[in-house]
């Protein structure tokens, strides 16, 4: 896929000019995310622009769009394997829950739900460990499509 060639490629090149700070914007915070995982002591933080993060869907249709989101990231925020403790050897091993419910207003969407990693009563939420040993900044703005998911 190519998530894991642009991962693969993004540490390759960590390799030759060292550890570096990513600033990404849209589907690129994916990418910048997957590098993270890859390489994490290359990574000394994130700064993410609109990043299209939304776990487990995505919303692509925009405020007029789909009124749920479309099945994808199965990772959780990746369509390719990432690092979670406890390990992960396959998606459906990951709890999922629905927060908040879509809303729309004059026939757009002014809310989205959002779907979280869950904990059960035999599993708390996983971590992600090697992107979390980098700082992260996520930005947006009142204005964005990604504002409808925060409240």
């Amino acid at each position: 896929m190519f998530e894991n060639i642009s991962r693969t490629s993004t540490c390759a090149l960590l390799d030759r000019i060292g550890p570096s700070i990513f600033v990404s914007h849209s589907y690129g915070g994916q990418l910048a995310f997957l590098a993270t995982d890859g390489c994490p002591d290359s990574v000394k933080a994130h700064v993410a622009f609109e990043a299209d993060q939304t776990p487990f869907g995505s919303y692509d249709g925009g405020l007029s769009g789909a009124p749920n989101p479309a099945p994808a990231r199965p990772w959780g925020i990746s369509d390719v394997p990432i690092t979670y403790s406890p390990p992960v050897t396959d998606p459906s091993q990951l709890v999922r829950t629905t927060i908040g419910q879509n809303q729309f207003v004059d026939g757009l969407l002014s809310n989205y739900s959002c779907v979280l990693q869950a904990s059960n009563s035999t599993q708390k939420p996983r971590r992600l460990t090697n992107i979390s040993k980098a700082p992260v900044l996520f930005l947006t703005t009142q204005a964005s499509i990604h504002v409808a998911y925060g409240t």
